[in-house]
């Protein structure tokens, strides 16, 4: 019984991982010319049937990164231990260059013998496609799946780095009131209809540089920055008046909602400021909601107890 792979067995392995990654992989001599190329070579513009000779490697570039190809595929045939990857980018007739990060893998000509090869490996990884993929996973953590809106995770960051600048202002908490209500009553597709109603509406009542995310259930925060005590009381009241307007004239009398705000100044301490704003939070529904409790007034309350 044999264990491996044969150099026929890797090239047909790597062309189907090829095809189903979206990977280029190609088969190098010793000298670095190709001598096998995956699908994805033509798919990208180049036709080695078309060519008369098997081109090198570093013939897949542009003058100025072909010396580049040049030494990193002698570097990498002469070395026991993996290099790391070179970004190049890949020209065809038909087509702008596109940008991939080429990896090499040399291949040992017999057991034992390190420095004669039998060529290498390369892969060709689209670097567009990467930073799509890293840009569309970052999106993914950073969003809230049912809203779209940031979320706790990036909202706090987001804040944090604010201060760090220098940065001031106030953070803004709504909540729908007597949310629990709406999903015993109509379920949990109704209280996620009006979540993603909620998040809407907020969205469209915060100016351009406020950061809305929600931070859990039907919990939203709107930063807003360089705004003074005044005008963050200001836009939480318009913001639930406004609200409950639109939900009284949907003329929908089982679910007419109203929501409660609270308002807190941004000072030293971010998690000092959402405490005290979900705090006055509980307290404005307590109260009964449809309405505005100020967190800072929390504050001076905490101060004059220890005082005391």
């Amino acid at each position: 019984m044999t264990t491996g792979l044969s150099v026929q067995d890797g090239g047909i392995l790597y062309g189907i991982l090829s095809d189903l990654g979206g990977d280029i992989v190609l088969k190098i001599d010793r000298n670095g010319f190709i001598e096998h190329a995956s699908s994805g070579l033509y798919e990208a513009g180049i036709d080695l049937s078309e060519m008369l000779i098997a081109p090198h490697l570093a013939d897949l570039t542009d003058e100025r990164h072909a010396d580049l190809v040049r030494d990193y595929c002698i570097a990498a045939l002469q070395s026991d231990f993996a290099t790391q990857a070179l970004e190049i980018p890949l020209f065809s007739q038909s087509e702008e260059p596109r940008w991939f990060a080429l990896t090499v893998r040399p291949l040992p000509e017999k057991a034992g013998a390190a420095t004669l090869r039998n060529g290498a490996i390369c892969v060709l990884r689209c670097i567009e496609q990467k930073r799509e993929l890293e840009h569309r996973l970052f999106k993914s953590a950073m969003t809230d799946p049912l809203t779209g809106v940031a979320n706790r995770q990036a909202f706090l960051s987001s804040i944090r780095q604010s201060m760090t600048l220098g940065g001031s202002g106030a953070i803004a908490l709504f909540e729908i009131d007597r949310f629990r209500a709406i999903g015993l009553r109509f379920g949990q597709q109704a209280s996620d209809s009006v979540v993603q109603a909620f998040a809407g509406f907020l969205n469209n009542m915060r100016d351009e540089d406020h950061i809305l995310a929600r931070l859990e259930h039907n919990r939203f925060a709107v930063m807003l920055p360089a705004t003074d005590h005044r005008e963050a009381i200001d836009f939480a009241s318009e913001t639930i008046s406004t609200f409950a307007q639109i939900s009284r004239d949907a003329e929908l009398e089982e679910m007419r909602l109203t929501a409660s705000a609270s308002v807190s100044q941004l000072l030293e301490c971010l998690d000092d400021a959402l405490v005290r704003g979900e705090v006055a939070l509980t307290m404005a529904r307590s109260a009964g909601g449809f309405r505005v409790e100020c967190g800072d007034a929390i504050r001076q309350s905490w101060r004059s107890s220890k005082s005391a």
